[in-house]
């Protein structure tokens, strides 16, 4: 799995990566302590698999303003960012 940051004041600004995404490692990670979250927010351009892991609790997808279109075949809600 990737790295996970607890979100306060001294979470990294900078967070890097470039391909191979997969939205299962979150999506698992979320479902293994879905008690300490009441949802999941997932910040992506959309341009992956569709998870084979399926989430326990409710999912908001915000797609970019650069995705070129919202991945409606993805779980639960969906929004794209305008520029």
């Amino acid at each position: 799995m990737g790295e996970t940051y607890v979100f306060n004041k001294n979470t990294p600004l900078k967070v890097t990566g470039r391909g191979g995404t997969s939205f299962d490692e979150p999506i698992e990670y979320f479902n293994k302590n879905i008690k300490s979250f009441n949802c999941l927010i997932y910040f992506t351009d959309g341009e992956a698999d569709i998870p084979k892991e399926k989430p326990k609790g409710p999912i908001l997808w915000v797609h970019s303003s650069h995705s070129y279109e919202v991945n409606k075949e993805l779980p639960g809600q969906k929004i794209k960012l305008e520029k």
